[in-house]
């Protein structure tokens, strides 16, 4: 008689839960992610996230990063969470779907919601010295685009910075730089331009003598 083989326990028959797929599942929820619009991040379904969250799928550490980016967080709040020293709302996971309204005139178009990534994306333009007309010839799109993305008016696809910061040269590892900085240089150097223009001549010739030290 034949013998019946066991099944093999792969891993779509274990949950495996570790300290990164749960803090993924609520980095999502509390940013009331639906599964669906989450996979569609990473090309995948939303399935697909169900079965990453409970375990029984592994996923690469370019996806992660991109789900990452896509729940607006950073790689270094994702390991504060691991770790614990950051804190997300416990929110059921029914919440996702129990959006609160918000009236017509505090929606996007009217509020501008300036994200890190859409930041850096104008950091790594200005560093490649380009204007935005430039900038929208390379990546294929209009300049109203590129300025709706650094406004804030226009939410910045996840799914084309890559495709966006290589027509300009840069790589994902430098977007990725940037990211897990808790300033960007250009910025900096922009806010302390505009505080140096409104300074007395006494107190720019004690800034001059404080930036003399550090170049020194």
């Amino acid at each position: 008689m034949e013998r019946k083989k066991p099944k093999r326990g792969g891993r779509h028959n274990i949950q495996v839960f570790t300290d990164d797929i749960v803090a993924i599942r609520k980095m999502r929820i509390s940013r009331r992610i639906t599964r669906d619009d989450a996979g569609k991040a990473i090309g995948v379904s939303g399935k697909t996230i169900e079965r990453i969250e409970n375990g029984r799928r592994n996923i690469s550490d370019e996806r992660l990063k991109q789900l990452i980016r896509r729940y607006r967080y950073t790689l270094e709040d994702f390991r504060n969470i691991i770790n614990g020293t950051m804190e997300l709302p416990n929110l059921p996971a029914r919440s996702v779907y129990n959006k609160p309204h918000t009236p017509r005139k505090e929606g996007r178009k009217y509020q501008k919601i300036i994200s890190k990534e859409a930041r850096i994306l104008k950091s790594l333009r200005k560093l490649k010295g380009l204007t935005r007309v430039e900038a929208a010839k390379l990546c294929g799109l209009s300049r109203s685009v590129i300025d709706h993305w650094e406004n804030g008016r226009v939410n910045l696809p996840q799914t084309r910075i890559k495709t966006i910061i290589e027509s300009w040269g840069c790589t994902m590892n430098d977007f990725d730089y940037l990211l897990s900085q808790p300033i960007l240089r250009d910025e900096t150097v922009e806010k302390c331009q505009t505080k140096l223009e409104k300074l007395s001549i006494e107190q720019l010739m004690a800034v001059s003598a404080l930036l003399n030290t550090f170049a020194a």
